[in-house]
C-alpha cells in the first residue's frame, strides 16, 4: 500500500502504525511534491490512501492520473474535508472509500482491508448525501438501463444496496470474477466511474431498487 499526504507527522504516523501490520507492506509514504502520479505508478502499491489537499496540488486531480496509469489500484482519500460534494468527486474520479481523517486507526485499517477486498468504503451514514451530491439532472439516464442484461440489473441492485462482491457472488452462486466483469458491465454501460455511482444513477433513474431480500 502507498500514502499520499502533505502533513508529515501524519504520515509518519500512519507509515508506522500500517507498516508494522503483517498483512500491510507500505511501498511508498509520499508527502505530495514532485511527480507523485509517476512515483505512485511506479511503486504500484494495491491500496493508496490519498489526501485531497496537498501542499501544491489537488488530491483529486492526482487521483485521475493515478487511476490511468494504474486503474488495479482501490484509492481511500484521507481528508480533512467532509463536504459531501467532495466525497461524491472522489467516488466520480474512481475512489473506492473516503474517510476524514478523526476516523481512529482501527477504521483505517478496516477501511484498508475492506478496499483491497473490492467493497466500498464510506459510513453508511453519509451515504445518503454523498449519493444526493452524485445527482446530475441526466434525462438519458433511464434510458441506459434498457442496455443492462436482467443479469446486470440483478448484480446493479445488490450494489445499490451496499452488497460487496464476495456477497453477491455467494447469492448468485457465480465466482467474483463473475462479479466484478458483470460490475465492469454495468459501470460501462452506464457510463459510471464507481460502484456508488452506478448505484445512485440506478435509484436515481428508476433502473433497480435497492435488493431487500435475506
Amino acid at each position: 500500500m502507498a500514502l499520499v499526504d502533505d502533513h508529515a507527522l501524519l504520515l509518519h504516523a500512519l507509515s508506522e502504525s500500517l507498516g508494522q501490520d503483517e498483512d500491510k507492506d507500505v511501498v511508498l509514504a509520499h508527502e505530495g511534491g514532485g511527480d507523485v502520479v509517476r512515483e505512485v505508478v511506479e511503486a504500484a502499491p494495491d491500496v493508496l490512501l490519498l489526501d485531497v489537499r496537498l501542499a501544491d496540488t489537488d488530491g483529486l486531480d492526482l487521483l485521475v492520473g493515478i487511476r490511468a496509469g494504474l486503474p488495479r489500484v482501490a484509492v481511500v482519500v484521507l481528508s480533512a474535508v467532509s463536504d459531501p460534494r467532495v466525497v461524491a468527486t472522489a467516488f466520480e474520479r474512481g475512489a473506492v472509500g473516503y474517510l476524514t481523517k478523526g476516523a481512529p486507526l482501527t477504521e483505517v485499517r478496516a477501511a484498508i482491508r475492506h478496499a483491497s477486498e473490492g467493497r466500498t468504503v464510506l459510513p453508511r451514514q453519509r451515504l445518503a448525501d454523498v449519493v444526493q451530491a452524485l445527482t446530475a439532472d441526466e434525462a438519458h439516464e433511464r434510458r441506459l438501463g434498457a442496455f443492462l442484461t436482467a443479469r446486470e440489473r440483478i448484480v446493479l441492485s445488490r450494489l445499490a444496496a451496499g452488497h460487496p462482491t464476495a456477497r453477491i457472488a455467494a447469492d448468485l452462486s457465480i465466482t467474483n470474477h463473475t462479479v466484478r466483469t458483470h460490475i465492469q458491465n454495468v459501470l460501462t454501460k452506464l457510463g459510471a466511474h464507481s460502484k456508488l455511482e452506478a448505484a445512485a444513477i440506478g435509484i436515481r433513474a428508476q433502473i433497480v431498487t435497492p435488493y431487500d431480500g435475506p
